[in-house]
């Protein structure tokens, strides 16, 4: 034992910035950063007063050393502090190093202490006090010591806590570090306990009180250390449970959090156990006891690990934001909560019994959904509701009571999968997959959630299934099962075989499909009924179709639905309901039902059918169908004379033509659909168009040649400078025609440009050329039919003006090329025609008026006489069978007018004289005002269809503004109204007129 005064010794402590805890019973983890902890390798320099030194293999025997500030105490070699009583207060210091050892010493510490290389603390007694800084460094080791902590005590490098017996009070912080190993024996925590960088638990047994913190963190373990948490226990960066056990009693918080597993350990809960970020539950073995609650959130994965639930216990996936996530087992009683995600199940190949699978949990959600995986069978017991999808990709799902499996969800039996009833009824929302079903001697209900679905696996055992719900189950694996069955709502579409299965049809259900069923009975109310579309549904056994039943048979073309049975079939006052699709062939036979022996008959309920009469033929082993012409003609159900017209030309074509056929399979209403379209009345309805054209050019030559105009006189402010003009107008027009109960109403609409030149002849007449082209659209109000009209028309007009009297007279003449497309379509027919033809159109018009001066306000009543003749060519048109021919067709109209105009000079300047005009005009229209075609089908009677009349009373309305921008230079807007109780038409007009 040596002394040295005022030397520069270096003294190691704890050259570390340790973590902020926590205030105790916070349940939140605290975050601990690699800046954190800075173990340092090296000692630090003080200047120690007085340095008590043992080296070699010397003993302190049983001193008693105090150190104060400035003072060291110092092992070194294989010296030992024996029985020594060592007190470090506050500036003094205490390090063991090389090999030495603590022996039996009793070392309080309120400053430094350290131990470092090889030292030991063997068995010691360590009082760490709240301002003691203590450190094991190297390969230290506490081993034996008993050790009590409430100041700062750090393991690091790859030092050990041995085998010491260590108290952590509340105020103290322990520090696993580097490499550093807990060892083994108790630690009792109070205070905080972390284990940072690599650290491990070792085999320690850690008692973590309420109101102490235990953390792992970075890349951390628990070794196969046993743990008791009363407090918050956390794992957290890449830490691992390792083969660590773990129990979480009811106070206890166990978090595991970012990348953090539970490894292969052994966790029973009791408290909180919450797995967040990525973290995952690996392989451990997780048991949540009565009053527990295990959840994951976020991205948490249950990856394999074994799951056991005790009553009252609760496991909650509902948070989990990823979808879903796995599970190597489920076992046990307690209840199970799966929001809206989906929990993967026996990946670990383990048999297990479950119950309490539900939607919601503390994050809501519904339609839950359950995966079964793995070569275990996985048993449901108890009450499980999920609403979400139950899939059996492998292994077995096994019932462990009556009605276990979830009543809403869908059941999805994949190829390697079997659902298993095990000798209990039960219950499920729909059934689809390609996997077996075990009914065993069972009832196995489907359909509760009324979802249609499609099963093509195979149903086993001697029980039977009962489809409830209004959705449809279709059927298409071959089954042999013993038992009965039963359709109690929805569809049973049955395209595979239940043959061996007695099989009974209740009100409001419905059989059908193209398979095999076993003996089977429909009651009053439910239908069996082939397909879907027309197909052949067998019977193994006896058919019976009680009063009331029904058979819907369809028929479509030569082929219908046939119920086959081998064996009986009993019918007696089964309605036999026939739904027509496609073209009816009269004469042709269709079979409906063949049987071994046949009883009774149908109280047949057959679609309406205008044309045809239904015929049943029975004989002892079939029932055959076939439908005779009866004696109402095709115009005997029109209701206007286009339908009957069009109806007679079409009946005339006869069983060639599609259409005809289509009129004859279906009923009234079908007909008069299809000779409405069939009519061609776009064609009639085209010549209005034609019409219309020819009233803009008698309008537009009867404008210029009134005199009011200033065309053939100046406004008073600008003297005439020339005797001719020439002119252009742009002109858009829109009518619309109501229908006549006859005719559909259609809509127009047209644009057309005009030019002109006007002549002024010894002073008082006036003489005129134009040209008009354009292009006039309709479109009839069913939609089903346009034209188009390309329109070019000449015209001559001239006006004379003596002694205030107006004469004007003109003639045009038109040549039109016409464009026609029609969309048909009916029940079982359906075309596109279309037809190009030339019309000419001819008018001529006289007019007498005369004008009044009030100031300078001009009045002129007027009387006008108009003639349009209209002849259009003949015509083919091309597309199918609703194709027309068209005859050539002459007609005319004369129109009476009786009007009135007024003009008003205005200036909307000093040097832009203008005019304001109007016109008010009766029109009496006679003559051919209703136009009509001569049309026929290939093969048919002419027949006349015709278009919308023209309206014999209208009332017009005109007004415009002529506006002089130069001395030659007039530009005009002009709009132009008609008006009567079943047509309007407005039409804009800009005129260009330049003086000579």
């Amino acid at each position: 034992m040596r002394h040295r005064k005022r030397q520069c010794v270096r003294a190691a402590f704890i050259a570390a910035v340790l973590p902020v805890v926590p205030a105790f019973g916070q349940t939140a983890p605290f975050v601990v950063q690699p800046e954190d902890i800075f173990p340092s390798p090296d000692p630090f320099e003080i200047l120690a007063t007085d340095v008590l030194e043992f080296s070699g293999t010397e003993s302190a025997g049983s001193q008693s050393i105090t150190r104060n500030t400035g003072e060291l105490v110092l092992f070194q070699d294989d010296s030992t502090a024996a029985d020594a009583n060592i007190t470090i207060n506050g500036g003094g210091a205490a390090r063991f190093e090389g090999r030495a050892v603590a022996g039996d010493a009793r070392i309080t510490n309120n400053s430094g202490l350290e131990f470092t290389q090889q030292a030991s603390a063997a068995s010691s007694a360590l009082v760490n006090n709240g301002d003691g800084s203590m450190r094991f460094s190297g390969s230290a080791t506490a081993a034996d010591a008993t050790l009590e902590n409430s100041g700062r005590l750090l393991f690091t490098d790859q030092a050990s806590g041995g085998n010491a017996f260590m108290t952590n009070n509340q105020s103290g912080l322990i520090v696993f570090a580097g490499s550093s190993q807990a060892g083994s024996n108790l630690l009792a925590n109070s205070g905080s306990v972390l284990f940072a960088g690599a650290s491990s638990a070792a085999g320690r047994f850690i008692v973590n009180n309420a109101g102490g913190q235990l953390t792992f963190a970075g890349a951390s373990n628990a070794g196969s250390a046993d743990i008791a948490n009363n407090g918050l226990l956390d794992f957290a960066g890449s830490a691992s449970l390792s083969t660590a056990t773990i129990v979480n009693n009811g106070s206890g918080t166990l978090l595991f959090s970012e990348e953090s597993t539970a490894g292969l350990g052994d966790i029973s809960n009791a408290g909180l156990l919450q797995f967040s970020g990525n973290s995952r539950a690996g392989q451990a073995i997780i048991l949540t006891q009565q009053g527990g609650r295990t959840q994951f959130q976020e991205n948490a994965s249950g990856d394999l690990a074994q799951m056991r639930i005790e009553d009252n216990a609760i496991v909650d996936f509902s948070a989990l934001t990823n979808g879903g996530t796995s599970v190597g087992s489920l076992l046990g009683t307690g209840q199970v909560y799966l929001g809206s995600n989906t929990l993967t199940v026996g990946g670990n190949n383990l048999d297990t019994a479950v119950g309490g699978l539900s939607d919601g949990g503390i994050a809501g959600g519904v339609g839950g959904s359950l995966i079964k995986v793995g070569a275990g069978t996985l048993r449901l017991q108890n009450i499980n509701d999920y609403t979400g999808e139950t899939r059996i990709a492998s292994g077995v799902l096994q019932a462990a009571g009556a009605n276990v499996f979830a009543p809403r969800s869908t059941v999805i039996v994949g190829a390697g999968g079997m659902l298993d009833v095990a000798g209990f009824d039960q219950q499920i929302g729909a059934l689809a997959g390609d996997g077996l079903v075990e009914l065993a001697a069972n009832t196995l209900t489907i359909g509760s959630n009324n979802q249609s679905s499609l099963f093509a696996g195979t149903f086993l055992g001697a029980g039977g299934i009962r489809k409830i719900g209004s959705g449809t189950l279709q059927v298409t694996g071959d089954s042999a099962i013993f038992g009965a069955s039963s359709v109690e709502g929805g569809v049973l579409q049955l395209d595979g075989s239940l043959a061996l299965s007695p099989l009974a049809i209740g009100t409001g259900a419905r059989l059908t499909g193209i398979g095999m069923a076993g003996p089977t009975t429909i009651i009053s109310g439910g239908t069996v009924a082939p397909g879907p579309g027309i197909g052949t549904l067998s019977f193994a056994g006896p058919l019976t179709l009680l009063p009331g039943a029904f058979y819907n048979a369809d028929v479509a073309g030569a082929v219908s639905d046939t119920l086959q049975v081998a064996g009986t079939a009993q019918i007696d006052g089964a309605v036999l309901a026939v739904t027509l699709d496609g073209l009816l062939q009269p004469g042709a036979f269709y079979p409906i039902l063949q049987a071994t022996g046949i009883s009774g008959t149908f109280a047949t309920s057959i679609a309406e059918l205008a044309f045809l009469t239904p015929v049943l033929t029975y004989s002892p082993t079939n029932v055959v169908l076939n439908f005779d012409r009866n004696s109402v003609s095709f115009a005997d159900v029109a209701l206007t004379r286009n339908q009957r017209n069009a109806a007679a030309g079409l009946e005339s074509t006869g069983a060639w033509n599609t259409a005809y056929l289509a009129v004859l399979s279906g009923d009234a209403s079908n007909a008069r659909l299809a000779f409405d379209q069939l009519s061609g009345e776009v064609h009639a309805a085209t010549q209005l168009a034609l019409i219309d054209s020819n009233r803009l050019v008698q309008r537009t030559m009867s404008r210029r040649l009134d005199p009011a105009a200033g065309r053939n006189r100046s406004f008073d402010a600008v003297p005439v400078l020339s005797s001719v003009e020439a002119w252009a107008a742009g002109n858009y027009a829109s009518a619309n025609y109501d229908g006549d109960g006859n005719a559909s109403g259609f809509s127009a609409d047209a644009s057309t440009g005009l030019i002109g030149l006007d002549a002024q002849l010894a002073g008082q007449y006036r003489l005129g050329l134009l040209a008009a082209y354009g292009e006039s659209t309709l479109r009839l109000d069913t939609g089903s039919s346009r034209a188009q009209a390309d329109n070019l028309l000449l015209g001559v007009y001239a006006g004379a003006d003596w002694n205030n009297f107006e004469l004007k007279a003109g003639a045009s003449y038109g040549f039109h090329d016409i464009t026609t497309n029609r969309t048909i379509s009916f029940a079982n027919f359906a075309d596109q025609v279309s037809g190009q033809y030339s019309a000419n159109t001819a008018q001529v018009f006289a007019e007498l008026g005369y004008r009044f001066a009030a100031g300078a306000l001009t009045l002129t009543p007027y009387g006008a006489v108009n003639y349009i003749h209209t002849s259009t060519d003949g015509f083919a048109e091309s597309g199918g069978d609703a194709s027309l021919f068209g005859q050539s067709q002459d007609s005319g109209v004369t129109i009476a007018t009786l009007g009135a105009r007024a003009s008003l000079p205005i200036a909307l300047s000093y040097s832009v004289p203008s005019r304001l005009y109007g016109e008010v005009a009766w029109h009496l229209v006679s003559g051919d005002t209703t136009p009509v075609n001569m049309l026929a089908f290939a093969g048919g009677i002419p027949f006349q269809t015709a278009g919308t009349p023209l309206p014999g009373n209208v009332v017009s309305v005109q007004a415009g503004i002529d506006v002089n921008l130069a001395p030659a230079i007039t530009i005009g807007l002009n709009y132009s109204g008609d008006f009567s109780s079943s047509f309007n038409s407005h039409s804009g007009m800009v005129d260009f007129n330049y003086r000579f």
